[in-house]
């Protein structure tokens, strides 16, 4: 029995050491590991992929106002975590589950809400920023009336809207009056 298990374990086992063995080495021992997609969207305004645990208790207080999470909470750290690790160092923490596949305008005004109370630099996260970026987008194109050819570059950076995506977007741009489509 047990040899039967190992036998079907063993060729998993290698491929994880292989694959490992070949990624690249990004960052020095010590340091927190970067979250990944990251990107500056504007002075106060940085996107990302989900932050490690050691990334954001590396963060000092005052570095950013809040943090919004955009991911639903079967992904990354739970929320509960992640507001303990930002509270110790006065970070605000606003958690907003969007839903990759279907994105609702509601999710979007919140957002925006919780971004117009913050006049310091805020962190806007998801998974691996996709919903981060859009929602940023279209903050930037609404509410700073950043252009949104250049605003949409850094959409753009991370990955390529879906079918789903592009109609949301057109339709809140639509229902600001804004021109610009996806």
């Amino acid at each position: 029995m047990r040899v039967a298990r190992l036998c079907r374990t063993l060729p998993i086992a290698l491929l994880l050491i292989g694959i490992s063995a070949c990624a690249p080495l990004t960052r020095t021992v010590g340091q927190p590991q970067q979250a990944p997609n990251r990107v500056q969207a504007g002075e106060r305004l940085l996107t990302s992929g989900q932050p490690a645990m050691t990334e954001l208790r590396a963060l000092q207080p005052g570095q950013f106002a809040m943090v919004i999470d955009l991911a639903p909470r079967e992904h990354g750290l739970s929320s509960a975590d992640e507001a303990r690790i930002l509270a110790a160092r006065r970070i605000a923490y606003i958690a907003i589950p969007v839903d990759l596949e279907q994105p609702r305008e509601m999710d979007f005004e919140l957002f925006s809400a919780s971004l117009n109370a913050a006049h310091q630099p805020v962190w806007i996260h998801c998974q691996r920023n996709q919903r981060a970026s859009m929602f940023v987008f279209l903050y930037r194109v609404i509410e700073l009336h950043a252009e949104p050819e250049e605003a949409y570059e850094k959409v753009t950076e991370v990955w390529v809207p879906t079918a789903e995506w592009v109609r949301f977007a057109n339709r809140i741009l639509s229902r600001r009056q804004i021109a610009f489509r996806l």
